[in-house]
């Protein structure tokens, strides 16, 4: 009579969560029952089912509930002034059980309530880093470049508006939470006491106050701090647009109050007038914001109290500050004259930026190695003219929060600067040589998507065969097929025939081209994408491109068309 074997700690190990298993996880993991925050009387009973599901499903603790509608109007977030009722705020264990639950939770209340929630901040392993750019917001309209978040680890915050009763979530690792202390922003003034402990600022913080109010998601440890001061906290709590007045009246008290004593206080001076300024340059001149930034270098406790090497990092910060502002400054944007020499304008003011900050120096300052650097350099050469397809609408249609246009934009993005775009792609290149510099993806995707809004497709195809190529072989990507589909979807998006026609010709599955196919790709790595989303966006991509070239006429391409249905 034959034995069944049963392992020891099989079924223990069955019932784990999968928020706490690990492949070498010990099987004595203990469970520890997490305690929920209480919920009003009041509200509707979703509140209680998103707070179990958090904890008890995805396993994340030290669960916070704050009811926004018991807050005062004058509250800078009472409902008057942001959309959501209620906020939970919760903790999670990596980035990685950040990514799971999040992902757990989108399909859970599209399941559920067939309503698609907005996710922001969620990174997947194969996407670009350009897709952490959504963690930032612009006051107005401005550059893409500037939106920039490289510093941050991705999937360290989430924020899902699960659009249901107007519930928040917000996500964080401990780290991150810490940094953040978003809970100052949403709790009753007679609590403020209570988290002032948990505050760090960064050491080098740029942000400043990202759509005043609008945007709360994205605001920083820095705007935090400075909401305490009463005239900030009107500022934000204020309905655009602002008058002058009040713009006028804003500036005077803070500089009544204002003491250059440390550098965290003349960072905290830039950031309020670079905001003001945005908000009114005639309150607040491009040129006062830029006198903010080297005011500090002027005073002696600065470099009595901090070393060379800090000195020098504070200098590399600023050069990236003042990059965004000339990007982002009202006075700043193009006007109709010439390009050529609205673009010159703004490298030589660079110049002379750095030149006098360079003046204050006797440390060598390593500018070219910051990851923001070359990004807003290339953005510098350039002119948003219509509508820009850039890597965050690619990484939303991916994510499937956004759509692919229906409308056509075969019209121009962008106007470049040649002469300056080849300055910035030499600069990059010696920089490579000299120091053994791999740009990162998202920079080369960055000029390659600039060559598309620019209507350069000779340079286009050469930047991809150049940078692209070679990943799309799997050489440095797991997922050609990711690639791939952020080039398919761009391609769907900008919609110009031509280029789609080239691209169905020389990259679908010609091998008398000498390149290499997306077809080969998909063959040769199973025949499977990153994930259903990324499939789904490449199938749409795919669908639009072939309606655009057909144009309603019998397909000329009926072996494409064909493969993208059996995808389907």
């Amino acid at each position: 009579m034959s034995r069944r074997i049963i392992r020891p700690f099989a079924r223990i190990r069955e019932s784990v969560p999968w928020f706490l298993r690990q492949e070498s996880a010990s099987p004595l993991i203990e469970t520890n029952e997490i305690e929920l925050p209480t919920v009003p009387e009041n509200s509707p009973q979703t509140v209680q089912k998103f707070l179990k599901l958090l904890a008890e499903e995805y396993g994340l603790k030290d669960l916070q509930l704050f009811d926004m509608t018991i807050l005062p109007e004058e509250h800078p977030s009472s409902i008057k002034n942001q959309p959501s009722n209620y906020i939970i705020i919760c903790t999670g264990k990596s980035e990685k059980h950040i990514f799971k639950a999040a992902s757990e939770l989108r399909l859970y209340i599209k399941h559920n309530y067939e309503i698609l929630p907005a996710v922001e901040g969620v990174v997947s392993n194969g996407t670009s880093p350009a897709a952490r750019r959504r963690l930032l917001r612009r006051v107005r309209k401005g550059a893409s470049a500037t939106d920039n978040d490289y510093g941050k680890v991705p999937n360290s915050w989430v924020m899902c508006d699960t659009k249901v009763d107007n519930v928040f979530v917000h996500i964080l690792t401990q780290e991150r939470r810490s940094e953040l202390n978003l809970e100052s922003l949403w709790c009753p003034e007679e609590e403020q006491a209570r988290y002032l402990g948990q505050e760090t600022v960064p050491e080098n913080s740029d942000d400043i106050f990202i759509g005043v109010r609008r945007n709360y998601h994205t605001m920083t440890p820095f705007m935090m701090q400075f909401r305490k001061q009463n005239h900030t906290n009107r500022l934000i709590a204020e309905d655009l647009p602002i008058s002058t007045q009040k713009v006028s009246k804003y500036r005077g008290e803070f500089d009544l109050k204002f003491e250059g004593s440390s550098l965290e206080s003349y960072r905290t001076k830039f950031q309020f007038y670079r905001t003001l300024h945005l908000l009114d340059p005639t309150v607040v001149s491009f040129q006062e914001v830029s006198d903010s930034i080297l005011e500090k270098y002027i005073s002696l406790n600065i470099y009595i109290n901090h070393s060379a090497e800090n000195i020098s990092k504070e200098k590399v910060g600023d050069v990236i500050s003042y990059m965004k502002l000339l990007v982002d400054s009202p006075e700043m944007s193009f006007t109709g004259e010439s390009v050529g020499i609205h673009i010159d304008e703004l490298f030589d003011k660079l110049s002379r930026f750095l030149s006098s900050l360079l003046t204050f120096s006797d440390k060598e300052v390593d500018i070219l190695s910051h990851k923001e650097f070359f990004p807003l350099l290339w953005r510098l050469s350039i002119v948003e003219q219509n509508e820009y397809i850039g890597p965050d609408l690619v990484s939303d249609i991916i994510s499937g929060e956004k759509e692919i246009p229906e409308g056509l934009n075969e019209e121009n993005g962008i106007l470049q600067a040649s002469n300056r775009a080849r300055d910035v792609t030499n600069i990059i290149k010696y920089h490579t040589e000299l120091n053994h510099f791999i740009p990162e993806p998202s920079l080369k995707e960055l000029i390659l998507f600039t060559y598309g809004n620019a209507g350069k497709w000779e340079k286009f195809w050469k930047e991809w065969d150049v940078s692209f190529g070679f990943l799309a072989s799997g050489a440095h990507n797991e997922s050609p097929m990711h690639s791939w589909t952020r080039l398919v979807i761009y391609l769907a998006c900008r919609n110009e025939k031509s280029s789609l026609v080239h691209f169905l010709h020389n990259y679908w599955s010609s091998p008398s081209s000498g390149k290499r196919s997306l077809i080969e790709d998909f063959q040769a790595h199973g025949g499977s994408f990153s994930s259903v989303l990324e499939k789904d966006a490449f199938v749409a991509a795919m669908t639009k491109i072939l309606n655009t070239v057909n144009n309603g006429s019998a397909s000329g391409f009926a072996e494409v068309e064909t493969i993208v249905n059996q995808m389907k």
